[in-house]
């Protein structure tokens, strides 16, 4: 087994004594579910997208929510294993998360085979600028299921777009979002503020119109540069209650 000039894993076939060419072969896998070699780890995007509270109850804990929904993908696709979502919310998920040392990224060929493309070696490999901007060596551009996500987005519904709430900071570090200490617009006889173990943030004014909003940071699979993880979009919700907004986005799963 080795890495091409590509970044991507091949696996060789063939003798003690080394392998030719026509001997290096792609992994034979069914929907990419191979387990690889150990300290390798699979990473996807989610073919489905979820609202920012991951369909969990109001006051739920999203990032809880949505290491379920990375299982349940992983689960629905035939992949083993147990995943979690490269995602952190009020607090820190990742270092939790990105514990191997390769990252790859499967995408479906034919025949059932596997192509497997680099991301990252390592955690802080993914938080590092290697120059120019870049910080992966590859998009996580494909699902559970190997196959890259639609490029149709309907309204603010997108599965090229992934919830995160992390930034990376180029020097291998990162941050993540903390939802906390929002400016109230409506008077404070008017609204009910909940925060404490609400990552939510769910908000109810009495009067109208109910108002809040808030940026959050949610990343693109067709990226290798810092907004593989990070840009910032803002949520307003007329209903005041970011648990029932429109925004459905995917999600990154990492094999644990």
């Amino acid at each position: 087994m080795g890495i091409d000039e590509n970044g991507d894993l091949i696996c060789a076939i063939g003798g003690a004594g080394g392998t030719t060419s026509e001997a290096i072969e792609q992994i034979p896998v069914s929907a990419c579910a191979d387990i690889l070699p150990a300290t390798n780890k699979r990473i996807f995007v989610t073919q489905s997208t979820f609202p920012g509270q991951m369909d969990g109850a109001v006051g739920s804990d999203p990032v809880v929510n949505a290491d379920a929904k990375c299982q349940e993908a992983a689960t629905d696709a035939g992949l083993t294993g147990t995943f979690e979502a490269l995602f952190s919310k009020n607090y820190d998920h990742v270092s939790t998360v990105l514990t191997g040392q390769n990252y790859w990224n499967g995408s479906l060929v034919a025949d059932d085979q596997c192509n497997w493309h680099l991301v990252a070696t390592g955690m802080s490999d993914f938080f590092t600028d290697k120059g120019s901007g870049v910080y992966l060596q590859n998009p996580i551009s494909y699902n559970e299921y190997g196959t890259l996500n639609d490029t149709v987005v309907s309204g603010q519904n997108s599965n090229r777009i992934v919830w995160t709430d992390i930034k990376p900071l180029g020097n291998g570090n990162y941050s993540y979002f903390q939802q906390s200490l929002y400016q109230n617009l409506c008077s404070s006889t008017a609204c009910i503020f909940t925060e404490s173990t609400s990552p939510c943030l769910a908000r109810w004014c009495t009067s109208s119109p109910m108002c809040w909003d808030s940026n959050y940071w949610v990343g693109s699979t067709t990226s290798k540069g810092m907004t593989w993880a990070y840009t910032s979009v803002r949520v307003s919700d007329p209903t005041g209650n970011l648990c029932r907004s429109t925004l459905k986005y995917a999600l990154y799963c990492v094999e644990q």
